[in-house]
């Protein structure tokens, strides 16, 4: 693990490895293509899956696959927890899967390439990276309802050009099939990793109150009618419906969050116009390919959403704005807006306002 200054062999891949069966296959594809392939799997004491590691061993055991486990608990915490914290200290609602991509996921696996003299990484996610006048393109899956472009679109073109996502042109049945075709059956029963993957999710707010002080407050309607009172701020977000528990027989959905005055605000009409918006600002911003602004292309505002019509343009103060053709539903600061143009990924950018 220790190796320094190892010139990279052509066809030699890393394989991040969860112990689930898309990075299971993904290494296994490699390796009977004919390349020199390795497995790692990143651990730390808050990963949700105590098993992953061994999983994946098991797998690159079968294989004659190198599989290497490391430790980057101080990492994760300096980097995606510090990240999730201070988005829900700041009244947004994280998306820290996009963010754990780009600087802790891709940013270590391409560390440790390096490291032990591996040419190129790869993932099991389902995405395709194709190269054009030696410009590196994210592409959407073949497989669009698996497609992952949306959690990539952060990555940088340095990345994206050291990356393989040979499930890419799979669907997920043909994946499933090729673990039953290879008697990986203990693989299909595996729960797909999806939300946090850190902290089982009906803990989230357990795990977030180990780090945050409850701050309660009053919730109002859209009138200033004091309805109750929240615990904190960062249990809910734009939209939501549920866990309210007010003393009203009809749902109310919150419409906004006032950080200032530590204030909830809901509306008993859904389609109330705080929760519509046609603008929205986006920061950081990530650009996969050169850029010129305005630009017209779609975006998603959260994954697997519709596509909606937006134009990218830089305002005067220097701010990126996106403005969408059509009013969206909880443009929700901390999650991400992705920009596409057909199948390809433009990049995207976080919602600060």
């Amino acid at each position: 693990m220790r190796q320094k200054n190892k010139v990279p062999v052509k066809n030699t891949i890393l394989v991040a490895m969860s112990g689930g069966i898309d990075s299971s296959i993904t290494a296994i594809l490699l390796k009977k293509q004919g390349n020199n392939v390795a497995g790692v799997t990143f651990t730390h004491q808050l990963q949700k899956d105590a098993t992953a590691a061994s999983r994946a061993s098991q797998v690159c055991q079968k294989y004659e696959i190198p599989h290497h486990t490391v430790n980057l608990e101080e990492e994760f915490k300096k980097t995606v927890l510090a990240e999730f914290r201070g988005d829900l200290l700041a009244g947004k609602t994280p998306n820290p899967c996009v963010f754990c991509n780009r600087f802790f996921k891709f940013a270590n696996l391409i560390k440790l390439a390096d490291q032990l003299g591996y040419e190129r990484i790869a993932t099991g996610h389902y995405a395709r990276v194709v190269e054009n006048n030696d410009n590196i393109q994210l592409k959407k899956a073949a497989d669009t309802t698996k497609d992952q472009t949306y959690y990539l679109a952060m990555l940088t073109q340095k990345q994206l050009s050291r990356c393989l996502f040979p499930l890419g042109e799979y669907t997920k049945n043909e994946v499933r099939n090729i673990a039953k075709k290879e008697g990986l059956d203990f693989l299909l029963h595996q729960q797909e990793s999806q939300d946090l993957c850190f902290v089982i999710q009906k803990n989230v707010t357990e795990f977030i109150k180990r780090d945050i002080q409850e701050q309660p407050g009053q919730i109002i309607d859209t009138q200033g009618n004091i309805l109750g009172k929240h615990t904190s701020l960062w249990r809910y977000t734009l939209g939501q419906k549920r866990s309210l528990n007010l003393p009203v027989p009809i749902p109310y959905f919150v419409v906004e969050k006032d950080n200032n005055t530590n204030t909830l605000i809901v509306s008993a009409n859904p389609h109330d116009p705080r929760l519509f918006s046609t603008k929205a600002f986006i920061e950081p911003v990530n650009y996969i390919s050169d850029t010129k602004l305005p630009l017209a292309c779609q975006a998603q505002i959260r994954y697997q959403s519709q596509l909606a019509s937006v134009v990218v343009r830089k305002n005067k103060d220097g701010r990126i704005q996106v403005v969408f053709t059509e009013p969206q539903k909880a443009l929700t600061p901390g999650q991400y807006i992705v920009f596409y143009q057909g199948d390809i990924c433009l990049g995207g950018g976080k919602i600060s306002a």
